[in-house]
């Protein structure tokens, strides 16, 4: 999941300069306390997952995978689209005429049938533009139920076919760039879409234009945890939930430090042990990966992983975590070699094992699996790769 632009307005705090630290944020009414750790990446762990790339017959980069069920799957690229029906022995092209200038950010896929791709469009301030396409027949039609201009890292999640959200960031007229929240829900599966901003906005956002509206603040991501009950994760890194639909929201936890400014929120998601977000950045201050966990009602874990730039991360069990993306190592000559990498975690980020690495693939995109045993990913130049858990390491 791609978010560069976003990552560069993003005022998200990441503790980092110790082995472990601990400080108190809101959460609620209650104060919660986030410790901060270094995580280790252990390359001598005995192997959990096998497999291996396959050269795509696209040879242009591939940013995103989404598999609905163990043989549906959907791959895109800048301005491609694929599917298989076989668990990926084959893939065919999708016809999904994109805009010019548009390519993909999301893929979501609730069945073999029922699906939505955005596409985005960059540019300045009168290029800049989204649209929402769902295809109920497996792709072989698309319909257009969503577009918008002065709008960015919009997503989408549904909790049924009919309940569904889009969230992102709204930009406002006027000089520089000033942004605010924007959240739209729907209960017909995305014919018509509700804004339900409002009060999200005026909780969250701490910063106020000349007539006192709120701005400089956006919902990064959302999951749809109900038919009218969600949770987002905001660019001032505060979570925040509802479960009317969105006519009123409440603040679940405020994660913001102000000792990394340049980390921004690349995954976010809920599972059994509470919600979680991962985030990286790759400046003059280094590269690094953050990911936070709730460990109980007001205890959070935030654990940093030097040299790894993380694209996405998918929670597989309650403390199961796999991640893709770089990780950068200094080579003879002084210079700093950059490499595609899959992570493994057992034990929710203190430690990682590296399962998939490739020195000519200077990126893993995307990551997806419907289960504990099957993984996908996708990445630079090509690359597709599946990764199946040994049996005696379930």
């Amino acid at each position: 999941m791609k978010w560069s632009m976003v990552g560069a307005l993003m005022l998200i705090a990441f503790l980092t300069g110790c082995d472990r630290s601990s400080h108190v944020v809101s959460a609620g009414k209650q104060p919660a306390v986030i410790s901060n750790q270094i995580s280790r990446l252990d390359e001598s762990k005995p192997q959990v997952f096998k497999g291996g790339p396959e050269k795509f017959q696209d040879s242009g980069d591939l940013d995103l995978v989404n598999f609905s069920d163990e043989n549906h799957g959907w791959i895109a690229g800048r301005n491609s689209l694929y599917k298989t029906i076989d668990a990926g022995k084959t893939w065919s092209p999708v016809a999904l005429n994109f805009p010019a200038g548009a390519e993909p950010t999301q893929i979501l896929f609730r069945s073999a049938s029922t699906g939505w791709v955005i596409l985005k469009k960059d540019g300045d301030s009168s290029d800049r533009a989204q649209w929402l396409m769902f295809t109920s027949d497996g792709g072989e039609t698309w319909n257009l139920q969503y577009q918008a201009t002065q709008v960015s890292a919009m997503r989408v999640a549904f909790y049924d076919d009919q309940n569904g959200w889009l969230s992102g960031i709204r930009y406002l007229p006027g000089k520089g760039v000033t942004f605010t929240h924007l959240v739209l829900r729907t209960s017909d599966g995305g014919q018509h879409w509700q804004d339900v901003t409002e009060d999200l906005a005026r909780l969250t956002s701490d910063k106020k234009d000349t007539f006192g509206n709120p701005v400089n603040d956006g919902v990064i991501a959302i999951v749809a945890t109900g038919p009218q009950a969600a949770s987002v994760i905001t660019a001032s890194m505060k979570i925040v939930v509802t479960i009317n639909g969105g006519e009123s929201w409440s603040e679940a936890a405020d994660l913001r430090d102000g000792s990394d400014r340049q980390s921004g929120v690349r995954s976010f998601g809920t599972g059994a042990a509470g919600p979680w977000l991962a985030g990286s950045t790759d400046g003059q201050e280094g590269i690094r990966s953050n990911l936070i966990v709730q460990e109980s009602g007001n205890s959070w874990a935030r654990r940093t992983l030097p040299d790894f730039f993380l694209s996405d991360v998918l929670q597989v069990s309650k403390d199961e975590f796999i991640a893709c993306g770089y990780i950068t190592q200094a080579a003879k000559n002084y210079s700093v070699q950059q490499e595609g990498a899959i992570l493994y975690s057992r034990n929710s980020g203190k430690q990682w094992s590296v399962i998939y690495r490739n020195r000519d693939v200077t990126t893993i995109n995307s990551v997806a699996s419907v289960n504990q045993r099957d993984v996908w990913a996708v990445g630079s130049n090509g690359t597709l790769i599946y990764l199946s858990r040994l049996s005696d390491t379930k």
